[in-house]
């Protein structure tokens, strides 16, 4: 008992701050707006803005690489850890904002179908890394997945579900 007060007093009386100001759209921090579901048409399909940024600005004659974070919790910030590397200027570095995130924002209200679960999950997620792929690169454009941890997962399930993407 005495090791759950001591738990709440210093949670509760830590100031974490959650609020931070998201990047104006520019060549380097992009939106989309897209499906909060993929698979539903009209209204159902509710709406997310997608938040995801490159390390420089994009050039399509040089092959792109997904960052894909660790967690689930993790954010774009991954990108940061490729700054200082040699291959900053061969390749498009791209890394994301996971839904429920930083600077992705579900834009609809949140009506769960029934017992619907995984709204925040992997397979939307999955979803969520071909939209922004289509919107960086066209519909038939490739790029490489590189993940991290939790986004090694995630990795496995987009490559699984969109093979054509890779």
């Amino acid at each position: 008992a005495i090791l759950l007060l001591l738990s709440v007093v210093c949670f509760s009386t830590a100031k974490a701050d959650f609020s931070f100001d998201c990047p104006t759209a520019d060549d380097l921090n992009r939106y989309i707006d897209t499906k909060l579901r993929a698979e539903v048409t009209g209204p159902l399909a509710g709406k997310i803005q997608l938040y995801y940024r490159l390390l420089r600005a994009f050039d399509a004659s040089k092959p792109t690489v997904l960052l894909i974070n660790g967690g689930p919790g993790g954010d774009s910030s991954i990108i940061e850890g490729f700054q200082l590397t040699k291959l900053k200027d061969e390749v498009n570095f791209v890394s994301f904002d996971h839904r429920g995130l930083g600077c992705t924002r579900v834009m609809t209200k949140v009506i769960p179908f029934g017992n619907e679960m995984g709204l925040f999950g992997m397979s939307r997620a999955a979803d969520d890394i071909e939209a922004i792929r289509k919107d960086l690169l066209g519909p038939t454009g490739q790029w490489f997945v590189y993940g991290v941890s939790y986004g090694t997962m995630l990795g496995q399930q987009y490559v699984t579900r969109f093979p054509g993407a890779v």
